[in-house]
């Protein structure tokens, strides 16, 4: 065994995460990186080279300290300069059973990454213990909708093998249907597969999710029939969004009863949530203050980590990863901006300005799921933006007023972000708005629904208020409303794009 194999069972991890506390997991975090480090500069050709170019002698890095020297890696100064060969463990992908899976584009030209068996064990981890979590502790097995897209993208294919391995353990039997994000299909395992069984996982994108939900009523699905859990990932959300479904889908507990999962095709899941991490973040996101505190005011992703499989950093807040795959990654910019808490550190800032957090873990009943693992925090991404006279507006501001009830009642949520210009160049931003099928919304609504975005963006983004002190009429947005699921904006892709 080397020194990066884990020699841990799952049952073995979860006991791990009931009893070490966040010295365990910090000198294991620690320890584990500096080792996949020193071997990467050893046995991967592309690092070797990589660090002698930045002038680091592997040997002078013998502490965490030391660590810090080391030269972040992305895929534009490394990942793109060396051959796939190269980046890989012993410079080659022969003799090695492999997958891979394609980022999905967002920024730029797709890169495969090939992936090993060890990141679908992790994943398969983080699951089984959300299957532990269920509120519902069904004895008999059950159904999993994967409605992730089973294209050459990591989520559909690794959810699939990770349940499967679940399975292999024997402990939580599940039965698996690959839907991927076929609305029709979906439909039909609820109404005629999902109902054999004592407890539904679907899983996949939010919005697919919050479709789904909505028309589930004109689909003849009655939610109250199903013991409902809901994985997503691959997106972040509010908890506006969280609580919107949960009340649509009769759930029982949101806490135990959904997880969002922060992965890539880098390296799989890394981060994921927990019953603590969900309420904390409720916590946070109530309370400015506490906001202002640990999120710098903006609406963050909240999720625990094992530093087994990953190590977050965040110098400058900028998001680093380092992890082992078969191509391993050290100091890694995944391109997203954020932090990392420990966990005192975290309890520490509620005690100082949330001091009833504990009562409220207590009527949760949460008290059993205290994980003292390491939390990282992401924000919405600066490249998912568009900018407004130098106003960056992000897709999270308007999510939330798209979320609310009123709005609910003629559109999905789900938008599409632009900035144009008119005949004299005058920028203005536009908002692509998808009505609910066979919905409208009057001349009313449409007013109010602009006003509301305005409102939370003069609230929530400082540049934008300044912008719309000066120029009021200019930067008002324009709100254009289409019928569901027009291609222009809103075809059945894998994942919607909100911005263009």
């Amino acid at each position: 065994m080397n020194d990066l194999e884990i020699s841990y069972s799952s049952d073995e991890m979860f006991d791990l995460y009931r009893t070490k506390d966040e010295g365990y997991w910090r000198e294991v975090g620690e320890r584990r990186t500096l080792a996949l480090f020193a071997r990467a500069a050893r046995e991967v050709p592309a690092y070797a080279d990589f660090l002698k170019k930045h002038g680091i002698e592997p040997s002078r890095i013998r502490t965490w300290a030391d660590f810090q020297q080391v030269p972040v890696a992305d895929k534009a100064n490394y990942l793109r300069q060396y051959p796939l060969e190269d980046l890989s463990w012993g410079g080659t992908l022969l003799g090695k059973p492999l997958d891979f899976a394609a980022t999905s584009g967002s920024t730029g030209t797709p890169f495969y990454f090939p992936r090993s068996e060890q990141l679908e064990w992790q994943c398969s981890t983080i699951l089984e213990m959300f299957l532990r979590h269920s509120s519902f502790q069904s004895r008999g097995p059950v159904a999993v909708i994967n409605a992730f897209a089973m294209g050459p993208w990591m989520g559909g294919m690794m959810t699939y093998k990770a349940f499967d391995l679940i399975n292999q353990r024997g402990k939580q039997p599940v039965s698996v249907l690959c839907t991927s994000n076929n609305k029709p299909a979906i439909f039909e395992a609820l109404r005629h597969w999902a109902t054999h069984f004592p407890e539904v996982v679907v899983c996949g994108y939010p919005p697919l999710i919050k479709d789904v939900i909505d028309e589930g009523a004109r689909e003849g699905i009655d939610w109250r029939r199903f013991h409902l859990r809901f994985h997503f990932a691959a997106e972040a959300f509010s908890e506006e969004f969280r609580q919107y479904l949960a009340k649509a889908a009769c759930l029982q507990n949101h806490w135990l009863d959904t997880l969002n999962i922060y992965g890539s095709a880098d390296l799989g899941a890394m981060a994921f949530e927990t019953p603590w991490a969900i309420l904390m973040r409720e916590l946070i996101t109530e309370n400015v203050s506490l906001s202002e505190s640990l999120f710098t005011g903006k609406t963050a992703t909240l999720a625990q980590f094992n530093p087994f499989f990953v190590q977050f950093e965040a110098p400058g807040g900028t998001v680093l990863v380092s992890g082992n795959n078969t191509i391993p990654l050290i100091r890694y910019s995944l391109g997203d901006v954020g932090g990392v808490l420990g966990f005192s550190e975290l309890t520490r800032a509620l005690d100082q300005h949330e001091g009833a957090w504990k009562g409220r873990i207590q009527e949760a009943g949460l008290e059993s799921y205290r994980y003292e693992l390491p939390f990282v925090y992401v924000h919405e991404r600066s490249d998912f933006a568009v900018s407004l006279c130098g106003a960056k507006i992000f897709p999270e501001t308007i999510r939330k007023v798209l979320i609310q009830e009123s709005f609910q009642q003629f559109c999905t949520g789900k938008f599409t972000l632009l900035v144009s210009h008119d005949e004299k160049q005058n920028p203005h931003l536009e908002v692509h708005v998808e009505c609910k099928r066979g919905g409208t919304a009057a001349k009313k609504q449409e007013l109010e629904l602009q006003q509301a975005v305005v409102a939370a963006l003069v609230r929530e983004n400082t540049e934008y208020r300044s912008a719309y002190e000066q120029m009021r009429e200019k930067a008002l947005p324009k709100l254009v409303f289409w019928p569901f699921e027009h291609p222009l904006h809103f075809g059945p892709h894998a994942k919607h794009k909100w911005i263009k």
